[in-house]
């Protein structure tokens, strides 16, 4: 499955860059079954109207046993090639060797110091037009122009919530604050709600130390988005679904829950302004979540919140409906909650 990806266009619209994320379901009919997982940077270019795929990077993260999980892997720095790759040697060696997991590799972002990922037009006051001939092409011109940078913006906010799941699945607190307003909130599940920037990157180590540590997985994918963009295209709002894949102190767990975001405009760059993970459950790897769950973590006390929960819910086996940010598409009318 090839999710989450971060797509760079180039300003002359002839190549482009993205990162996707793999995760790989693996095995042969009753004999072995296994979990892979894997991050891709590509290049892409246009020939003749038609984009194609120039270069690959596909940097495996594990492949693990179904039996016992990526939690249970071991640390490998020799050659991990499968016997394939050895009988089909490559043109040339790899660019950067590194060991997979449960060691910490960071697969190099083709967008860290380029925006253009990130960027719309910044909202604009367009002047009112007279009533003439004239007058009813500009506003007809400034629609269109509108129209434009709110579609570019779906793309750019698209780009930041996975830029943000990119970041924080390496420990990587500061780049992922990076991606906020400077009065922007961070808010898991029961613990509590971080402001500002410099608060959000502590809320953020609380899942654990900058860069993490061998044996640590934090896969927090991010999928199924819906984005609204305001008329205007100075804020949005949008929804995601995460599933995740942990792994601490040798013990595998399985994670879930769902985004309800706020985006801000600032200046042609989008930002995340309001940050709020529902935890739906945490469920132990080898049990399954419908046989042992973990409760959320309360507001910690070493690393305090600047503001209690927004919400205050349980996760499963409780059943806890995740406020939509948009009317039902049919009836028009807003979810009555539960």
């Amino acid at each position: 499955m090839q999710l989450q990806p971060v797509v760079t266009v180039a300003a002359d619209g002839r190549t482009a860059q993205a990162r996707w994320r793999e995760w790989g379901l693996l095995g042969e009919y009753k004999k072995a079954a296994f979990w892979g997982d894997a991050v891709m940077e590509d290049r892409y270019v246009k020939e003749g109207g038609v984009w194609k795929i120039a270069s690959r990077q596909y940097f495996q993260n594990f492949v693990a046993p179904y039996q016992g999980g990526w939690a249970a892997l071991k640390p490998n720095h020799g050659n991990w090639q499968s016997t394939i790759a050895q009988e089909f040697p490559p043109d040339a060696p790899a660019a950067k060797p590194y060991a997979p997991f449960p060691s910490v590799f960071v697969p190099p972002y083709h967008y860290d110091g380029n925006l253009r990922a990130l960027q719309s037009r910044p909202p604009t006051i367009y002047p009112r037009r007279s009533d003439d001939a004239l007058g009813k092409l500009e506003a007809l011109a400034d629609a269109k122009e509108l129209q434009l940078a709110r579609t570019q913006s779906v793309r750019a906010i698209e780009n930041l919530q996975a830029m943000y799941g990119y970041y924080i699945d390496k420990g990587q607190w500061k780049k992922a604050a990076t991606l906020f307003s400077r009065n922007g909130t961070y808010e898991f599940g029961q613990s509590g709600v971080y402001v500002g920037t410099s608060s959000i990157e502590r809320g953020l180590s609380l899942m654990g130390p900058q860069g993490l540590e061998e044996g640590q997985l934090n896969n927090y994918v991010m999928v199924q988005p819906i984005i609204h963009i305001s008329d205007d295209n100075r804020t949005a709002k949008g929804r995601w679904r995460s599933d995740v894949q942990l792994s601490r102190g040798g013990q595998g767990r399985w994670g879930g829950g769902v985004y309800e975001n706020e985006y801000v405009n600032d200046n042609g760059t989008w930002k995340v302004s309001v940050l709020h993970y529902y935890v739906t459950f945490w469920g132990d790897y080898a049990e399954g979540w419908a046989a042992k769950n973990f409760p959320m973590d309360p507001p910690s006390r070493t690393v305090p919140p600047d503001r209690p929960p927004s919400v205050v819910y349980e996760s499963f086996p409780k059943l806890q409906v995740v406020p939509y940010h948009y009317a039902n598409p049919v009836s028009g009318k807003p979810h009555a909650g539960e």
